[in-house]
């Protein structure tokens, strides 16, 4: 029987030779020892892109050796490199048999891309006092890939109606890689709802020939 070391094999061969009186031969052996020399050879992943929240897993390659049949890749831990726009993963695979023989590594990049709007929330529209004191509902800016997305508001848009007025203001947002959302509107209708107020003015008594006039009143509007 062949017997196996930790790293290949050995067979041994025993020839014995009896003649036809009986008389046996002293045993002779030969020994053939089977070594591996071969490193093994990974199958080569393919690159491949993948958009920011789509579900993906890695290309792990397959190993073929000439001797061990059980060898199982090794791959590292992924390294990112963020560009401009998204960001690449790339994995390298080892493999080593157990003669210690090991496959030239192979790599699997993956690139990770932003296609994908930020979505804005919709302000609502509301009405407000001419003396009341009010701000802007800044809008929320949600993304697929981009956290750190910051809402961009115009110079808000007067308009003059026929009691009060308008302004309109408008948000964008853009992230990274230059994907922009849906702009949103908020409108803010400034009302005048009070009474205007008149000074009181003091009563007086004059003469017949006295040269009198009537005080001004003046307005006062909150």
């Amino acid at each position: 029987m062949p017997r196996r070391p930790s790293c290949g094999y050995t067979l041994t061969r025993t020839w014995t030779a009896t003649d036809k009186c009986g008389n046996t031969a002293t045993p002779v052996t030969q020994i053939v020892t089977v070594i591996d020399t071969e490193d093994p050879v990974l199958s080569q992943p393919v690159n491949k892109t993948v958009a920011c929240d789509e579900e993906w897993s890695w290309d792990e390659p397959s190993v073929s050796d000439n001797c061990d049949e059980n060898i199982e890749p090794v791959g590292n831990t992924p390294v990112r490199d963020d560009l401009t726009c998204g960001y690449t993963l790339t994995r390298t695979w080892t493999a080593t048999d157990k003669c210690g023989n090991t496959a030239t590594p192979v790599t699997q990049i993956v690139t990770v891309i932003d296609t994908e709007d930020p979505v804005l929330s919709q302000p609502v529209n509301k009405t407000v006092a001419c003396d009341e004191e009010w701000s802007w509902d800044e809008p929320s800016v949600s993304d697929n890939c981009d956290e750190n997305i910051e809402p961009v508001g115009n110079t808000p848009v007067r308009d003059d109606l026929t009691c009060g007025y308008t302004l309109t203001r408008t948000w964008t947002a853009t992230d990274k890689c230059g994907n922009t959302a849906t702009p949103v509107t908020q409108i803010v209708t400034v009302i005048d709802t009070e009474d205007p107020v008149l000074s009181q003015p003091v009563n007086k008594t004059v003469a017949c020939d006295e040269a009198t006039s009537w005080m001004s009143l003046s307005r006062q509007l909150r």
